[in-house]
């Protein structure tokens, strides 16, 4: 499997990256050489990577991406949070056989996910209570994550709730998983 290592990573931090990922293949490049990047990323399975957002272009560019993790942030939204386009492509290619988990994309929001059900973007919700604002929009997100066909997995943003509350909800919730710390 190719992983691309899309970050502005010192020696030693790249080196590290591979030895951690053997028996891949790591490939890094410096996220200030877009040159570097269009030529590594058409044969990338996997993209780790920090700081930039990632396009619907960078996907049709991809035809054998699987995975994209952002470095240093857990699971999160893996394009701009407003790229309904990006979304929807990425699911459509991988969310077959993979979670597409939207995080700010969604933010705790049932609207928001009812409107991306109806495009197809994503096929998994991050339910944040404490970014909602009530444990009552939560439900209400975790409901219409539900209706949508979606995974649910209950979080919270670090250091904002105690990780029992959290496992409490997600099992009340009947959600996919909990995420904390």
């Amino acid at each position: 499997m190719r992983v691309l290592f899309h970050f502005d990573a010192s020696d030693l931090l790249a080196d590290k990256a591979r030895k951690l990922a053997a028996p891949f293949e790591v490939a890094c490049c410096p996220e200030s050489s877009d040159t570097a990047f269009d030529v590594a990323i058409g044969t990338t399975e996997v993209l780790w990577h920090s700081l930039r957002p990632v396009t619907a272009q960078v996907i049709a560019r991809a035809p054998k991406l699987r995975l994209i993790q952002k470095i240093g942030t857990g699971v999160n939204t893996i394009f701009a949070e407003t790229d309904t386009e990006a979304m929807r492509a990425f699911t459509k290619r991988v969310g077959h056989r993979i979670q597409v988990v939207g995080d700010d994309y969604f933010v705790t929001d049932a609207a928001r996910i009812k409107a991306a059900a109806a495009v197809g973007a994503c096929n998994t919700v991050l339910i944040k209570p404490n970014q909602i604002g009530t444990v009552t929009e939560a439900y209400a997100a975790v409901t219409a994550a539900r209706e949508a066909g979606y995974g649910a997995i209950v979080s919270a943003r670090s250091g904002e709730t105690e990780d029992v509350s959290i496992v409490h909800l997600a099992i009340g919730w009947g959600g996919a998983a909990a995420e904390s710390g």
